[in-house]
C-alpha cells in the first residue's frame, strides 16, 4: 500500500486576491475549515501517514498554522520550504529526499474531492510502475466545479493522454501517482507540470490516466471561492 503523499502549497494564490493579502491560499477558510486541514483530513482518511508539503508564499505562518493543527499530529510530516519558486515538477524534484524511491501521491492544495470510491486506490489499482512514470487523475467536465477552460486532455483507449483536439472530454484536477525515477532527465531546479513534462510524457506515448467518478471543487480563484461558499 502507497502510504505517502505531497501537497502542492507553495504557489503565490494571487487569483483569490484579497484573501490571500496575509495568508497563503491553503489557509483560507471554505465553510468553516480551512482547504489545508480538508487535505489533512482527507489523506488521512485514505490511510497516508508520510507527508511533505511545499511552501514559499507566507511559509513561517503556514508551516506554524498547519503544526497546530490537531490532525497534523497524525502524520509523518515534513516541509519543503523553496526560497524561490520552482514550479509544479520543481517543487516536486526538491522534495524527493523526504519521499526517497517508493512510489507517492500528489495532490494540489485548491481541490477537493468528494469520493465515491477512493480516489487513493483508483490510482494504486491503475497504476502499473513499469511503464507509467505517473499516473494522473481526471475529472470529467459535467462533475467538476470551478472550471471554466475547454478541457485538458483526451484519452484513448489504452489510457493514454492527447491534446490533439482544441475542446477535450477531461480535466486534470490536480492528482498523481508518480515514481522518482520521472524526474532523472530533468536537471533545471524550476519546472512545470504543465507545459514542460506532460508534454515531454505524451511526445513518448507515457502520460496516463484514469477516470474519477466522484466530485472535483477547484477553489482556484476568487469566483469559485465565492460559489462554493454558497453552495453549502
Amino acid at each position: 500500500m502507497i502510504d505517502q503523499a505531497m501537497i502542492l502549497a507553495a504557489g503565490l494564490g494571487t487569483r483569490m486576491q484579497y484573501l490571500t493579502k496575509d495568508i497563503p491560499k491553503p489557509m483560507i477558510s471554505v465553510n468553516g475549515i480551512s482547504l489545508i486541514e480538508r487535505h489533512l483530513q482527507y489523506l488521512y482518511k485514505n490511510k497516508i501517514s508520510k507527508l511533505v508539503i511545499n511552501t514559499h508564499y507566507k511559509a513561517e505562518v503556514f508551516e506554524e498554522f498547519v503544526k497546530s493543527l490537531e490532525i497534523s499530529k497524525k502524520f509523518e510530516l515534513y516541509f519543503s520550504r523553496e526560497k524561490d519558486l520552482l514550479g509544479t515538477a520543481g517543487g516536486v524534484k526538491n522534495a524527493l529526499s523526504f519521499l526517497g524511491k517508493d512510489p507517492f501521491f500528489v495532490i494540489n492544495s485548491d481541490s477537493i474531492f468528494v469520493d465515491q470510491e477512493s480516489a487513493f486506490d483508483l490510482l494504486e489499482a491503475r497504476w502499473d510502475r513499469d511503464y507509467m512514470p505517473m499516473l494522473m487523475l481526471l475529472a470529467k467536465k459535467d462533475k467538476a466545479f470551478g472550471y471554466w477552460a475547454k478541457g485538458d486532455f483526451d484519452m484513448d483507449a489504452h489510457g493514454r493522454l492527447n491534446q490533439n483536439d482544441e475542446t477535450r472530454d477531461f480535466i486534470n484536477p490536480g492528482m498523481y501517482l508518480m515514481d522518482y525515477k520521472l524526474f532523472d532527465s530533468y536537471k533545471n531546479d524550476v519546472l512545470q507540470f504543465y507545459p514542460e513534462v506532460f508534454k515531454d510524457l505524451m511526445n513518448q506515448d507515457k502520460l496516463y490516466g484514469c477516470v474519477y467518478n466522484g466530485d472535483w471543487y477547484h477553489i482556484g480563484d476568487l469566483k469559485a471561492y465565492e460559489i462554493y461558499s454558497n453552495l453549502k
